[in-house]
C-alpha cells in the first residue's frame, strides 16, 4: 500500500506541460480529505528568469491550492487541490517536475495575459488515477477546474543536481 501511495505521489503536472505524452483513460477518483499543513516557502529557483519573479512561485501567488508537503536540498513535494469552478491565481512552476494524477477532471490552463494554452476537453485521451508523467518547468499561468471533479495531484519537483557532485 506504501509502495503504491509513493508511486502515486511521483505523476500529473507534466500533463499540464506535455498532453501528448498522454496515453492512459481516463480515471476519476476523489481524495478530497488528503491534505497537509504548509511549511516555510524556500526562495531558490533554477530557472533564472523566474528568480525576479519568485511572488509567482506556487506556494506564494496561489497558496489556496498549492501545499507544501516536503523540501529539502534536492526536491520539492507540492499537493495542488482545485474544486471543480476554481481558477488558481497566476503562477509558476520554476523546477522540472514529475506528477502524479490523484484525480481528475477537465481543465483549461491559461497563460498569464489569460490566453488558453490548453483545453483537456479537446485531448484524445487523459492519464490515468496513478500515472506519472514529466514536467519542464512551468511559466506564468493558470489553472482552472471546468469540470465535475477535483483535480488533485502530487508534484515531485527536483531541484538543480549540483548538490550531487558538491
Amino acid at each position: 500500500m506504501r509502495i503504491a501511495q509513493s508511486v502515486l505521489a511521483l505523476s500529473l503536472a507534466a500533463l499540464i506541460q506535455f498532453p501528448s505524452v498522454i496515453a492512459s483513460p481516463r480515471g476519476r477518483r476523489s481524495w478530497a480529505g488528503f491534505r497537509s499543513g504548509t511549511a516555510k516557502v524556500k526562495t531558490s529557483c533554477i530557472i533564472e528568469s523566474h528568480m525576479e519573479n519568485l511572488e509567482l512561485d506556487a506556494l506564494i501567488a496561489a497558496p489556496e491550492h498549492h501545499t507544501l508537503l516536503l523540501e529539502n536540498d534536492q526536491v520539492r513535494v507540492l499537493r495542488t487541490r482545485i474544486a471543480p469552478g476554481e481558477r488558481t491565481a497566476v503562477h509558476t512552476h520554476c523546477w522540472p517536475s514529475v506528477y502524479t494524477v490523484l484525480s481528475w477532471s477537465d481543465f483549461i490552463r491559461y497563460d498569464a495575459d489569460g490566453k488558453v494554452l490548453l483545453d483537456s476537453r479537446t485531448l484524445p485521451t487523459t492519464l490515468s488515477l496513478g500515472s506519472a508523467t514529466w514536467s519542464e518547468p512551468l511559466g506564468p499561468h493558470s489553472f482552472e477546474n471546468v469540470g465535475n471533479e477535483v483535480v488533485e495531484i502530487i508534484a515531485v519537483e527536483l531541484k538543480s543536481p549540483a548538490h550531487i557532485n558538491a
